[in-house]
């Protein structure tokens, strides 16, 4: 009777949670959870003079753009079960990485300069991974890409200094930027309609 007990509540779930696992959307849910750890980052960051948002869509997706003292961050946020070190030029997932958010800053930055602004555009990529598998207090820089453990995410935005811009300038071109949202999302409701309801 116990055993039985156990089995009609947990089984369902035991099933569903091996379904998940082996057919693959297991590392996109945590893939877009580092996301959101990522944004809460920033968000308790606010109360330091950072903005973001989510979701830009340029040539490609990109996670997040803040702006703050320190300039404008363009954010990659990755997540993998077996963290990569950061300085290891050889893995192929930190080198896709660094060639993405490099290109993307590139875009973002052509904006802010038809803005007149002379804020630094900073590529980042945000490593998450299973709880205690990096250490806070560790990132890289390399070839003008931060590389940052999510458990340092916090600690490496207070260690950024506040950089020499234009904060007028700055907020113009962040405007810029931030205008592409709406317009991304008109032109994908023309063309493929509005989002179906949900629950």
């Amino acid at each position: 009777g116990l055993v039985i007990g156990l089995i009609v509540p947990v089984g369902p779930w035991l099933a569903a949670g091996v379904v998940v696992i082996f057919s693959g959307p297991a590392s996109l849910w945590m893939g877009r959870l580092g996301e959101v750890w990522t944004a809460d980052g920033l968000r308790r960051a606010r109360r330091s003079g950072w903005d973001f948002v989510n979701d830009v869509f340029l040539t490609s997706q990109i996670d997040h753009i803040a702006i703050g003292p320190a300039g404008v961050l363009v954010i990659d946020t990755k997540w993998s079960a077996d963290p990569w070190p950061l300085d290891d030029a050889s893995d192929w997932r930190r080198h896709n990485a660094v060639a993405g958010v490099k290109d993307q800053a590139s875009h973002v930055r052509s904006l802010m300069r038809n803005r007149h602004s002379d804020a630094p555009v900073m590529p980042v990529v945000i490593q998450w991974g299973p709880p205690g598998s990096t250490e806070i207090g560790t990132w890289h820089l390399e070839d003008e890409v931060s590389l940052v453990t999510g458990s340092s995410f916090r600690s490496w935005l207070k260690s950024l200094p506040a950089g020499n811009f234009d904060p007028e300038a700055a907020r113009e071109g962040w405007e810029a930027v931030v205008g592409h949202i709406g317009g991304r999302e008109r032109y994908v409701e023309a063309k493929e309609g509005p989002a179906p309801r949900t629950i």
